[in-house]
């Protein structure tokens, strides 16, 4: 794009909506400028270097009537390509993180919860951005919590998102994080309340920062009864990269109990373990023959695994 140039772009949304648009240029020397515009070409929303660097970023826009909407792309400088997202959020929450403004619980945004009886939940969606003058970090509020309440946040993460190992952690109104229990996968924490405060989640990144950086988040506040069972979780699988027709295959594993009680009957199978059926066709008759896949072994591990210790097998 030339710096005079503009570019329209266009998407449908509907009242009620909430859109955040972000032009980045990684890999190119354009100083961006973005408008949110109506369908009669009025002006809506701009963004002004509110992404990364000079990039841009127009976030938590309200769309209150449905139609057709455009992104307008233009450069204030420079030439170059860019890379420009529309996120529509619809029946989700979508973050506010202008300029990083959500970096700190000061700034963090509020999470809305939904109330269904004792419980209440709730799912937001997020972008890591490129780090800048400072790392990426969002910060969400969940309100007040009260003793004998728990807290469940995971992370789910879409197929395009170029996230690598993000990591969620429940904080308190000072900062501290809580001792929570965490699953080596790092998506997923949860802690038990013992102190009436309001109650913080922060969400980093270890690699994948950027423009697909996305990931929804689901947090769920219960009675801490309601929290308790047992969270097992497969840590490391050993097994031959590959085998020879009557072989034996020696395959060993290690399990680990993350949840709160114990798991006194452990069933272990391969993944596979459901009969399917698959079609091959057949040349010489013109048919098709069904193959059927079989269960080959299970093993299950008897006897009791507490909270926090492991099993291991083969």
């Amino acid at each position: 794009m030339e710096g005079a140039d503009g570019d329209y772009w266009s998407f449908e949304a509907l009242a009620g909506d909430v859109v955040s648009i972000s032009v980045d240029t990684p890999e190119s020397a354009l100083d961006p400028y973005v408008q949110l515009r109506s369908a009669a070409d009025g002006y809506l929303a701009e963004g002004w270097n509110y992404g990364p660097g000079s990039d841009e970023l127009i976030s938590h826009q309200a769309i209150t009537s449905s139609g057709t909407y455009y992104a307008r792309v233009s450069g204030t400088s420079g030439t170059g390509s860019y890379r420009l997202r529309v996120d529509v959020g619809r029946g989700v929450q979508l973050e506010t993180d202008a300029s990083y403004s959500n970096d700190s619980i000061s700034g963090a945004n509020q999470f809305a919860l939904e109330v269904v009886g004792a419980r209440r939940s709730g799912t937001i969606a997020g972008t890591i951005m490129a780090a800048a003058e400072s790392v990426d970090e969002d910060y969400f509020n969940l309100g007040a919590v009260n003793a004998g309440e728990s807290i469940l946040v995971s992370l789910r993460l879409p197929e395009s998102s170029s996230l690598v190992r993000p990591v969620v952690e429940i904080r308190d109104s000072r900062g501290n994080p809580l001792a929570v229990v965490v699953s080596p996968i790092e998506t997923a924490a949860r802690a038990h309340i013992t102190t009436r405060d309001n109650y913080y989640v922060s969400v980093v990144t270890l690699a994948g920062q950027g423009s697909h950086g996305q990931y929804l988040m689901d947090a769920a506040v219960w009675p801490a009864s309601g929290l308790d069972f047992p969270d097992l979780v497969v840590k490391q699988v050993t097994a031959p990269t590959a085998a020879s027709s009557g072989e034996t295959v020696r395959v060993s594993w290690t399990v680990r109990n993350f949840g709160t009680v114990k798991r006194s009957r452990i069933p272990i199978t391969p993944a596979a373990t459901s009969p399917t059926r698959t079609t091959r066709p057949r040349r010489d008759r013109g048919r098709r023959t069904r193959v059927k896949q079989v269960r080959h072994w299970a093993v299950v591990h008897e006897g009791c695994l507490p909270r926090h210790y492991s099993c291991r097998g083969n």
